[in-house]
């Protein structure tokens, strides 16, 4: 009876699949469609062609404004993405994967949508639209660096907070702030409900985080007006329950950091290779080397080939009596001590749980996003048979983790990264590494300008400058 089954479920899975495919020809041709329609208004000086939107809008049951838009990424689809559109009608790209291709390059000229194809085509094959995205945005950011950060400072005027109604009730708040700023809010969030809430309040994570959000303005106007109630007297008189009650813990007052991942010819300026900022995404290079100016530095060793992160150095503090640059130069001129011991103990070390999440960054479960800080860290051959080591532990969000450990899923490490999971049902999955090895072809002389002070490299054996 089990073997029947799942051989029922294998066939559905099958079904599902060659549908999914079957829309992403139709994406492509329905685009064909669209840009043929608008061709014909357009292409004869009709008299109609103004109001094309709204003959389409009406064959197809939209708003005109709905239909203008259409078209425009129709065209966009058609004459700036051709591999793009073979490669969907052609089935080889999923639906999500075209409209995230669509969505990301649109603002780019065709040169450039062109050029970033080539980047990722046909390499993004089998990947979720989320890692799609991801690597389109890295390829953008490398190939075209200087409007990238053009963008960049033109959308920070757009910063912005909106509410918006939803049904049953609720609403949806939310804020539009730089990326570091944001990943700022969200960490210190986190680490601000870790501090107020008792481990066994029944609220989920989300729903603590999202209580705490909606008192903080409140909080911030008591203490405008001179009331100045603690934070966890300010909770209580606002009905909270589930408070820890004691002091925030001084290492959570401190200010919060987002953490940049930046090649280190990146950081010295003698290349313009995406730097990643953890929970956004890749960052332009000069954008990461502004954020280096006051930053706390650590050196992260990683293999050559592959770009994994192999080891961690202590925590440099920012000083204001040297400027980053040199303290960058002190780190990779200092050898580092490659520790790959296992540990004794179930529960990996900070140090070693910290290599893990920066190797990762996030779940390496099947289509999952969960960023790695907010992930388990799971023996993948299990404890004690398996060691509490780097290359037997993987970053799983707690519904991997679960897959893993009571729904039958084998997971597989691979040396470059990668991970394999295998169903209940033999379906593979196959998830890319997250790291980047580094490009040492684009390395160049350095342009560098750190604030009040220029720095020459001349005086220093960099061996990459020649």
């Amino acid at each position: 009876m089990g073997g029947a089954i799942d051989d029922a479920k294998r066939d559905a899975l099958s079904r599902l699949a060659e549908l999914d495919r079957q829309d992403a020809r139709l994406y492509a041709e329905k685009a064909e469609a669209l840009v043929a329609v608008a061709d014909l208004f357009t292409g004869h000086d009709d008299p109609a062609a103004p109001f094309m939107a709204m003959d389409i809008a009406l064959e197809c049951q939209i708003a005109p404004a709905t239909a203008t838009a259409r078209v425009r990424r129709a065209r966009h689809l058609i004459y700036d993405l051709p591999r793009t559109l073979h490669e969907l009608k052609t089935e080889q790209l999923t639906i999500g994967q075209g409209i995230v291709m669509v969505n990301e390059t649109v603002h780019l000229t065709p040169e450039m949508c062109r050029a970033v194809e080539g980047a990722v085509l046909p390499e993004v094959i089998g990947l979720t639209p989320g890692d799609t995205r991801r690597e389109i945005a890295r390829a953008i950011v490398r190939l075209d660096t200087l409007a990238a950060e053009k963008r960049r400072k033109e959308e920070a005027r757009k910063r912005r907070v909106w509410n918006s109604p939803r049904p049953d009730g609720r609403a949806l708040i939310g804020g539009e702030l730089s990326a570091e700023d944001a990943g700022i809010f969200s960490r210190q969030l986190d680490e601000l409900a870790t501090a107020t809430f008792l481990p066994e309040d029944p609220r989920t994570d989300d729903q603590q985080r999202a209580d705490l959000f909606r008192h903080l303005p409140g909080f911030a106007l008591a203490h405008a007006d001179g009331h100045r109630p603690s934070w966890f007297d300010y909770l209580a008189e606002s009905g909270e329950q589930g408070l820890a009650g004691c002091p925030v813990p001084a290492r959570r007052q401190a200010k919060a950091q987002v953490v940049v991942l930046v090649p280190v010819e990146t950081a010295l300026d003698l290349a313009d290779d995406p730097a990643e900022l953890l929970g956004y995404g890749p960052i332009s290079g000069t954008h990461a080397r502004q954020l280096l100016a006051t930053a706390d530095l650590r050196k992260a060793c990683t293999d050559q080939q592959t770009g994994r992160v192999i080891a961690l150095d202590p925590v440099h503090r920012a000083s204001r009596d040297r400027l980053p640059f040199d303290t960058i130069l002190d780190l990779v001129l200092t050898p580092s001590i490659l520790d790959d011991t296992p540990e004794a103990q179930y529960r990996p070390s900070d140090r070693l749980a910290e290599l893990v999440r920066l190797r990762d960054l996030r779940c390496t479960g099947p289509g999952c996003a969960c960023p790695a800080h907010r992930a388990d860290l799971d023996h993948i051959d299990p404890w004690p048979i398996g060691k509490t080591e780097a290359a037997n532990l993987g970053s799983a969000s707690r519904g991997c983790h679960n897959a893993k450990t009571h729904g039958g899923w084998h997971v597989e490490r691979h040396p470059d990264g990668s991970t394999t999971w295998t169903s209940p049902l033999g379906r593979v999955w196959n998830r890319p590494p997250r790291c980047h090895p580094p490009n040492l072809r684009a390395v160049r002389r350095p342009r560098l300008v750190w604030p009040q002070q220029l720095i020459e490299l001349d005086t220093y054996a960099w061996p990459h400058a020649s």
